[in-house]
């Protein structure tokens, strides 16, 4: 995995020139990666390849922007999951990454009543697709299914009610079992079909030599939360575990702050996902 990166800043187009325009500014930080297999598929070489990975990063920031899911950092990984299986542009029309600017229009500002959970999905959304880029590359399969997750954007509406809250918890929870059985049992060796989803993935970890316990514990907590009321009680075995390994309230009444939590927990349980694939071989 060859990853370039590149460090940029935004400001409001209504700051320009004004003399706030300096405090309105943010920096951020744009990580392109491209896999071993698609890097050799494509066999372009600097500056080529560094222009190349600008152009599909310059135009994953702009959706972001537009979906306004722009975050502090993004990364993307490009592999033949998500990325044409022949170096796609001419790269003498692809102007130089040092110094570009660029206006992009704000077009979908009400996706989302709350800022920071729309950043957190598109977070979660960028992680799963790079996930399953790298996880092909290496293993040959997908690590969740299915391949489009730019769906899940639905996850970060706002909870501000019980029922949105709860059926925000009932999809995530589906989201986190659409793990790939098939390909994890193929993976691990595994024929007992009592194990399943998470403690398959468990033992994929483990097989390779990884550290499951950051990751693990959490997915399993956040499926807990969905045996709660409706679906069964909060008496339900591990609800109220889980409500107290996730930091919140049993029962919830603060319906979006909850909300916020366990998405920044399903990302730092992603996050590690992420890094423990990268090392493996």
């Amino acid at each position: 995995m060859l990853d370039i990166r590149f460090n940029f800043t935004t400001v409001g187009s209504q700051y320009i020139g004004k003399p706030e325009e300096f405090s309105k500014t943010e920096s951020h930080q744009l990580i392109v990666g491209i896999t071993g297999t698609l890097h050799a598929m494509w066999d372009l070489q600097d500056p080529n390849l560094v222009k190349t990975l600008f152009e599909f990063g310059r135009r994953h920031l702009i959706e972001k922007i537009k979906e306004g899911t722009l975050s502090s950092k993004v990364e993307l990984e490009l592999g033949t999951l998500n990325a044409p299986h022949k170096a796609p542009f001419d790269t003498n029309r692809i102007s130089d990454p040092q110094g570009y600017e660029e206006i992009v229009p704000m077009e979908k500002q009400n996706l989302s009543d709350h800022q920071d959970g729309l950043q957190l999905g598109g977070q979660i959304v960028d992680i799963l697709d790079n996930i399953n880029v790298i996880f092909l590359d290496r293993f040959g399969h997908l690590l969740f299914v299915p391949q489009e997750f730019r769906a899940t954007l639905e996850l970060v509406r706002s909870a501000n009610t019980k029922e949105e809250y709860i059926v925000r918890v009932i999809s995530l929870a589906q989201l986190i079992d659409r793990l790939n059985l098939s390909a994890l049992r193929v993976l691990t060796k595994e024929t007992d079909t009592q194990v399943k989803s998470i403690s398959l993935l468990e033992k994929f970890i483990v097989s390779h030599g990884g550290n499951p316990e950051v990751s693990v514990p959490i997915l399993r907590a956040l499926v807990r939360l969905r045996q709660g009321y409706p679906v069964h009680s909060d008496t339900a075995t591990g609800v109220r575990e889980a409500h107290d390994f996730l930091g919140i309230e049993c029962p919830v009444t603060e319906y979006r702050l909850a909300w916020i939590n366990l998405l920044n927990h399903f990302l730092k349980a992603l996050q590690h996902i992420k890094e423990v694939v990268e090392t493996l071989k």
